[in-house]
């Protein structure tokens, strides 16, 4: 890692010798923790390498941001395990909230995996539409479907959320399917 990458904005340290002193701590537990970082990201990525080096830089990024405030700069090694962790969890929630969205209603079954840029169009296309259709939905019913159908939750998580029964929530759910359905009839979305 390159002090010259480091903006000078970064640390707010108080003089350039507390500057220094922040970027040889960042350099230590580079060298020290990198391999380790990385292959926590590595499992978690399932082997994806370009999964595992945004996380890898972006915990180091976060180390820098917040080395002035850690009780001891010198003994970072479970701090950058949990941001690492923590990192890899929220990008795997963002993957799985896109597959989630692609699958239910965006992409046909039989779509390549590797989309053209026509078909990459098509969807973002008909993705403006299923939201904008969504946006037409009453609020606790746009929720309620979003959190079922999106965010995986159940009808009893969703309910115990939103503060009603299981069978209210199913009903606010099938609303919301109901007017997805009649606007793609209408012409409305795909």
């Amino acid at each position: 890692m390159q002090s010259a990458v480091l903006s000078e904005s970064a640390v707010p340290a108080a003089s350039p010798q507390d500057r220094r002193a922040a970027e040889r701590h960042l350099q230590a537990a580079y060298a020290a923790h990198k391999a380790k970082i990385y292959a926590v990201a590595l499992r978690y990525g399932a082997g994806d390498q370009a999964f595992a080096e945004d996380v890898l830089q972006d915990v180091f990024v976060k180390l820098w941001h917040h080395l002035p405030g850690l009780a001891d700069p010198h003994d970072v090694g479970g701090w950058l395990y949990r941001v690492a962790t923590n990192e890899c969890l929220q990008r795997l929630r963002k993957r799985q909230f896109r597959t989630r969205v692609r699958r239910f209603f965006l992409i046909p079954e039989e779509q390549s995996p590797d989309p053209s840029p026509h078909e990459v169009t098509d969807t973002r296309q008909r993705a403006a539409q299923v939201f904008a259709a969504l946006a037409d939905v009453d609020p606790k019913a746009r929720v309620a479907f979003c959190a079922v159908h999106l965010d995986g939750l159940t009808l009893v998580e969703v309910g115990a959320m939103l503060g009603h029964s299981k069978g209210y929530i199913s009903k606010l759910v099938k609303k919301a399917q109901q007017h997805l359905q009649h606007a793609a009839q209408a012409g409305d979305t795909p």
